[in-house]
């Protein structure tokens, strides 16, 4: 059972991301470091650096810069990014080079919570992808 410390991580970063207006949450946020709970039982610490790249690092902006085949999975039934493919694609926009949009019936863990399927055809994809491009 968690402690009362504890919070579901994706409840956590969505919280700060929906309330983050300025710096300061970003800090009083950091400062506290977070213990989250993960859907398989574990708990992770959060530090202020965590808080920070999420809103210093723009991973979209950060894709043009990549020159090697990119590979993007995503779950069609994501609640935590979305909306989906269309958060999936954007990267591809952005990315100039090899690329695959892979797209998965399946939430944002590619629902391995509950059965491996979708694990499994991300792995297949990925070898695949691998396979291609190395």
């Amino acid at each position: 059972m968690p402690s009362n410390r504890a919070m579901p991580v994706f409840a956590l970063i969505s919280s700060v991301q929906a309330r983050a207006m300025g710096s300061g949450l970003i800090l009083r946020s950091a400062a506290r470091s977070p213990t989250p709970w993960l859907p398989w039982g574990a708990t992770t610490t959060l530090k202020g650096s965590f808080f920070r790249d999420l809103y210093m690092v723009d991973p979209v902006a950060e894709i043009t810069a990549f020159k090697g085949p990119l590979l993007v999975i995503v779950g069609l039934n994501d609640t935590i990014v979305s909306p989906q493919p269309q958060s999936g694609e954007i990267y591809l926009v952005y990315h100039q080079g090899d690329e695959a949009l892979v797209q998965l019936d399946a939430d944002h863990m590619f629902d391995c919570l509950a059965r491996l399927e979708k694990v499994d055809e991300a792995i297949c994809a990925t070898v695949t992808w691998l396979d291609k491009t190395l």
